[in-house]
């Protein structure tokens, strides 16, 4: 009785074969057209499951911008940013009529004809929307996408919701630097002229001149952002009125960074501490009738109307923004780019300074540098360069 091959490997219990070469080689052929097959229905059951795993996990595109609006809010709270985000991707679902589209389907060209038309908008003074507010868009967009792509193994993707295997991106536009407005003296001048002429905000023991004044000197001695200038707390009475600074907390700061002021000489200090505010109020002290802070939209219609009742056109109209450009085009002037970096807030590393806040306007030493220059031609036109004997051979 033969032997059986328990091992079930070949080579455990040899047989002996008569096969010829043909028989062999078509042997061989069969089985590899049978792997083949087994190998062609793996892929396409692989593909099934793949495509099936996509389509599981591709929610409606105002689902997912929703999921990512709440992942945000979540991280830094129900903060002015989280609202901007939230805007801008309700106004991208409404441009390309995206309500009932799955995220997968949203594509590149979605984005360029979104983009197309943010360029044809205005803004609330009727003036084209800038570039720098369009990639602000642009860079919103790109990084909800992003998010939605697959999941990596460190690094930010490792939060990617994974929904997407290749996410739409798209290109900042181009942005070109343009002249900054700051405030010349005369435009002061006028703007405390103007300030006679306010009717608001009507606040018990501080008149409305005195509250315009007050938002004018404190605007331009810390060079705060207009949010920032109207939550910055008044603190106590050591910090305020011996040390002569103010502090802006982290979490009302745009940069997340606490900042901490100086606010120069004793006359500075005493008219801000003639203001009736309380501490840890509001050093301005213009709230609701429920008690809130008042609005920085609010706060900014007021001060363009009195200065219009005034007589002041727009356009020399004094802001927190040319305030706070003022300051830093000052600062870094007189002293240098990096005490101006440190009034503003910024980091010593960023070139925002110069981006978005210094005006280069000719200072002394620029002067200087071309009256030098010019001295080293204007000689030779008064001889009509015949000094030949002068040059050096």
């Amino acid at each position: 009785m033969a032997e059986a091959n328990l091992s079930g490997h070949p080579s455990a219990n040899p047989q002996p074969t008569n096969l010829d070469p043909d028989q062999v080689r078509g042997l061989a052929d069969s089985v590899f057209a049978t792997l083949l097959e087994h190998f062609s229905s793996f892929q396409n059951s692989a593909a099934v499951e793949k495509e099936g795993t996509a389509r599981r996990f591709s929610p409606k595109w105002v689902v997912y911008h929703d999921i990512y609006v709440q992942a945000l809010e979540a991280r830094c709270g129900e903060s002015d940013h989280a609202a901007h985000v939230r805007g801008v991707l309700e106004r991208f679902t409404r441009y390309r009529k995206l309500d009932n589209k799955d995220l997968s389907a949203v594509s590149q060209l979605d984005l360029e004809m979104y983009v197309s038309a943010r360029l044809k908008d205005s803004n609330k003074q009727g003036k084209p929307l800038s570039a720098r507010t369009i990639n602000n868009e642009i860079e919103i967009l790109n990084t909800c996408f992003s998010k939605a792509g697959p999941k990596e193994k460190r690094g930010r993707g490792r939060k990617n919701f994974g929904y997407l295997e290749d996410p739409p991106w798209l290109e900042k536009l181009q942005v070109y630097r343009r002249e900054v407005k700051t405030v010349e003296t005369w435009q002061i001048a006028d703007f405390v002229r103007a300030t006679a002429k306010a009717t608001s905000p009507r606040i018990e023991g501080c008149t409305p001149q005195q509250f315009w004044l007050a938002a004018l000197l404190l605007g331009m001695v810390t060079g705060l952002r207009r949010k920032a200038l109207l939550k910055v707390p008044r603190p106590d009475d050591q910090t305020l009125i011996q040390k002569g600074e103010l502090f802006l907390p982290a979490e009302l700061n745009k940069t997340k960074a606490d900042l901490r002021m100086s606010l120069g000489n004793e006359e500075v200090v005493m008219l801000l501490t003639s203001l009736p505010s309380r501490v840890g109020e509001p050093l301005l002290p213009w709230k609701k009738p429920n008690g809130r802070p008042m609005t920085a939209g609010h706060f900014s219609n007021t001060l363009s109307k009195f200065q219009d009742d005034a007589g002041i056109p727009r356009e020399s109209r004094v802001t927190p923004q040319k305030l706070r450009a003022t300051a830093a085009t000052e600062v870094a002037d007189v002293f240098s780019d990096a005490v101006a970096k440190k009034k503003l807030g910024h980091s010593p590393y960023t070139n925002t300074l110069d981006t978005n806040y210094k005006r280069l306007t000719p200072t002394d030493i620029d002067r200087q540098a071309s009256d030098h220059l010019a001295k080293i031609i204007l000689p030779h036109f008064a001889n009509g360069g015949n000094d030949q004997g002068e040059k050096n051979r």
